[in-house]
């Protein structure tokens, strides 16, 4: 599925912290996991995987925190100092140079529909999912799931570490 978010703005509620996305992102996934539904304060996060050359800065500086994730790896959350929005997390195991972009962070989220979900284990009892939609109950394997222009972007980002 391609996703049309080049360009596309977003920032924090208070709107000191802005960015950019100068390219469409890699790939989107709802996440189920318990981490992601005590962060959100909702059912699921939508993250945009993206590489952090593509997230442009235009605002003020966010602060960030580290935290363990499900799996036990610390990430850094990336938010705003003034409001406290959570915008981006950055995981330090596996895939270096990207980023994941709370989706519901864009100004215009329309356009915006995960390809997959994640962590399907945990998913609230009472939220139906398209039988079309790709779910996991983990995580998944990006080669049997991801688009080839989204392979080959993330082949370059692995070759790079």
């Amino acid at each position: 599925m391609k996703h049309t978010l080049k360009d596309s703005q977003g920032g924090c509620l208070c709107g000191a912290v802005r960015y950019e996305l100068t390219e469409d992102p890699m790939f989107i996934q709802a996440c189920h996991c318990l981490d992601c539904q005590r962060i959100s304060g909702s059912a699921f996060v939508m993250n945009m995987w993206t590489e952090d050359s593509n997230l442009s800065l235009l605002g003020e500086m966010p602060a960030s925190y580290k935290a363990k994730s499900g799996s036990g790896n610390v990430h850094e959350i990336f938010y705003c100092p003034h409001c406290i929005t959570d915008l981006w997390s950055k995981y330090y195991v596996g895939l270096k140079g990207s980023v994941f972009v709370r989706a519901g962070t864009l100004d215009d989220t329309r356009n915006v529909k995960p390809v997959v979900h994640v962590f399907t284990r945990s998913k609230q009892q009472w939220l139906t999912l398209d039988e079309e939609q790709k779910t996991f109950e983990e995580f998944y394997n990006p080669f049997e799931v991801w688009s080839q222009e989204s392979l080959d972007r993330l082949v370059a980002l692995k070759a790079n570490q």
